[in-house]
């Protein structure tokens, strides 16, 4: 989860039994770059960071949740 001013903006977790970190955690770190160094909208982010990556996804499937306001 990432949040600003006690607000999320948004909220992305992962639907697997077994998460390994090894696998998991450079793509999570990649959805935050794209998303605060980059400025690239979440759902963009989301897919360039997991889209490309079928190992992550097939280790755990990616849930995200939020409001495009």
């Amino acid at each position: 989860m990432l949040s600003l001013s006690n607000t999320f903006d948004f909220f992305l977790t992962f639907v697997g039994i077994y998460t390994m970190n090894t696998i998991i955690v450079p793509a999570l770190n990649r959805v935050a770059e794209n998303i605060y160094v980059y400025n690239m909208k979440i759902w963009d982010a989301l897919e360039e960071s997991f889209g490309k990556d079928r190992h992550t996804l097939n280790q755990s499937p990616v849930m995200l949740l939020f409001a495009d306001m």
